[in-house]
């Protein structure tokens, strides 16, 4: 392997290319089931807004920028601060550990000790059609915070949400909805966005306006969208979850999220493939479905297929507290006993080996169709999801999916290290590459990788078994993927039907933000503490959502382009450990910069000569990162300043 030296320390590898990263996730809506501790399946039941039918008499989304929306109106209190009242906004970012809230919503601060706030939303004046319901999905804590500590709803008059309707153009008002009781009845989940369908068979057929109330002192934000008013029908169903599952021994993840995008060809033996749909009725009937799964190869010929047995969906409604439970039902190919283990339907298990001998891409689909006869679909439901993963002769092992148009920001207010989980199959591998896809960064920052080993709940070992060196991020900084070389290779621990579970890691070095890009499909707010003493996890669940990508086998630093390896100079730098004095040759015309852990530039060079001296004798004991760009290629390294 070639490698460019400084003084002995392997420089580090960095390759890009272009993408805009833009966050545009949304939190609701996405349906997991979760990790136990001993591995095994909890399934929760998925909270997201679908309007109940396509021909919504009212349908708002707060995409518009106008506010409030032609036709609704507002009542303001008398605060004379705009974010006391109801004003559209998009892309927040809230709360003490910094949560964001991608998207366009209408929302509504909370203001303070002695603040009386009552602000009204209302909406245009709309006709109630047959079997009527009032949806919308709501974001707040339902817990407010007044004199130090957490008041239950109920508790106190600190804060409530309501939802009013009146017959008469807004001179009298009834409440149909508070969300005070619906929070003791256990109807809706604290910190997370939850839908909430309201029954309006009682105005059938009468001219009326919704109004949303929010009245508080001291209470809580609050975030409101996907508001519609619809027909409840009989006969209405889709496909709401699929996923394809690539190491049934762990538990289910939805919407592919198990799905590895990139999966080298070493990695296939030995590795299951389940399926499992989750589906979803609306209508007031039950109904009959049946599931397919098909696997496709690269030449689009089908190799394999399985049909469920018909399932019957239970019907949707409203229960005698008027809270409305959607029917739903989740096919799968295994049973869960009582404790939660599965038993795997050996018929129906899809060994990788067997069937995926070519290099390129796999089509995975899920399709829902009725039992008996045809469905015409008239709410345009989803029936029918569509996976993918490439079978790779080059080693690159990943779970993003490609798109680059999301990203989290890293900053040590909120965490020091992102991470995801990868399972190696193959005893055989070797990593020394990483990469992680580099959205936005600010000069300076300095981040690292890491590889550790273990699971997400039992907590990964705290010491790194791989690392490399850092990467300072310099003015020309262009987004991309950026490679960084380990100095040791890494050998995975593997037994027979027994992976390496890893984790990898990018590792924030100093306080200066970056960003970096994931899979926008899928759901990103689980914080663990994995032991570090005082560093966080912030892990994308257990689906690899970040755009974290390993080589499973040993790499070459690419050679020309916009790299950190010079091809025609290797460069020296002495010596290291420093008193203060450090000496550089063949640096000639280059630009020397040395960044302490803060990134703040302690010393830089322009135009070097072929040989340069830096006195940092000035400088404090201590870590430092060296930075040398040479026409236009980069390398960098760790100097360690001690007296």
């Amino acid at each position: 392997m070639k490698k460019l030296y400084l003084l002995g320390i392997a420089l580090l590898a960095a390759t890009f290319a272009f993408a805009q990263a833009n966050p545009t996730i949304s939190y609701r809506a996405e349906n997991n089931a979760q990790y136990t501790k001993d591995g095994y399946i909890n399934f929760t039941p998925q909270k997201r807004h679908t309007s109940m039918t396509k021909d919504a008499v009212l349908s708002e989304d707060f995409t518009n920028t106008t506010f409030p929306p032609t036709g609704w109106d507002t009542i303001c209190s008398a605060s004379t601060n705009a974010s006391h009242h109801w004003s559209r906004q998009e892309n927040l970012t809230m709360g003490s550990n910094g949560t964001q809230f991608p998207g366009q919503y209408a929302f509504i601060n909370y203001g303070g000790p002695g603040i009386q706030q009552n602000d009204w939303l209302i909406t245009p004046q709309i006709t109630i059609p047959a079997n009527g319901a009032l949806n919308f999905d709501i974001y707040t804590l339902f817990r407010y915070w007044t004199d130090g500590a957490y008041i239950e709803p109920g508790d106190g008059d600190y804060g409530s949400f309501r939802v009013k309707i009146s017959t008469d153009n807004g001179a009298n008002w009834t409440s149909i909805w508070n969300e005070d009781d619906a929070y003791d009845a256990g109807t809706l989940e604290t910190g997370e966005w939850n839908t909430v369908t309201v029954d309006l068979s009682a105005y059938n057929g009468i001219e009326v306006k919704l109004a949303f109330q929010y009245e508080a002192e001291d209470a809580c934000w609050l975030f409101l969208d996907n508001i519609s008013v619809s027909s409840i029908t009989s006969v209405d169903f889709e496909l709401s979850d699929a996923f394809v599952q690539t190491y049934p021994a762990m538990s289910v993840m939805y919407r592919g999220h198990g799905m590895y995008r990139n999966l080298p060809a070493e990695e296939v033996a030995g590795i299951f493939c389940a399926y499992e749909g989750v589906v979803t009725n609306y209508g007031t009937a039950p109904v009959e479905v049946k599931l397919t799964h098909k696997a496709y190869g690269p030449s689009d010929d089908e190799i394999f297929s399985y049909e469920y047995a018909p399932v019957t969906i239970p019907a949707a409604g409203f229960d005698e507290n008027g809270v409305f439970t959607l029917g739903r039902d989740t096919i799968q190919y295994y049973t869960v006993d009582e404790e939660n283990h599965i038993t795997w339907i050996e018929e129906a298990l899809f060994l990788f080996n067997q069937y995926m001998t070519d290099y390129g891409e796999y089509r995975f689909v899920a399709t829902l169709e009725p039992a008996n006869g045809t469905y015409d679909n008239p709410n345009n439901r989803t029936l029918s999801y569509t996976n993918y993963t490439t079978v790779t002769n080059n080693c690159l092992f990943s779970r993003d999916n490609g798109q680059l148009s999301n990203s989290i920001t890293a900053s040590s207010s909120r965490f020091t290290q992102i991470a995801t989980t990868y399972h190696l199959y193959n005893p055989e591998d070797r990593v020394n590459a990483i990469e992680a896809y580099i959205s936005e960064a600010e000069v300076g920052a300095s981040f690292h990788y890491e590889i550790l080993r273990g699971t997400l709940f039992d907590g990964f070992e705290a010491n790194p078994i791989a690392i490399t060196d850092s990467y300072v991020v310099g003015e020309n900084f262009t987004p991309g993927f950026i490679t960084l070389y380990t100095e040791d290779i890494f050998e995975p621990s593997v037994t027979e039907n027994s992976p390496d579970i890893i984790a990898v890691a990018v590792v924030m070095d100093n306080e200066k933000s970056f960003k970096i890009g994931y899979d926008g499909t899928v759901q990103h707010n689980t914080y663990e503490n994995l032991g570090f003493i005082d560093k966080w996890y912030y892990i994308g669940d257990i689906n690899g959502s970040y755009m974290i990508r390993l080589y499973t086998c040993e790499q070459e630093p690419p050679q020309g382009g916009a790299v950190d390896s010079f091809t025609a100079n290797e460069i020296a730098m002495y010596p290291n450990p420093t008193t203060g004095i450090v000496n550089f040759n063949n640096v000639e015309n280059a630009t020397i910069e040395v960044f302490n852990m803060m990134g703040q530039v302690v010393s830089r060079v322009e135009n070097a000569n072929e040989n340069t001296t830096i006195d940092l004798s000035t400088v404090a004991n201590g870590n430092y990162v060296v930075r040398i760009v040479k026409n236009g290629e980069v390398a960098t390294s760790k100097l360690n300043i001690a007296r």
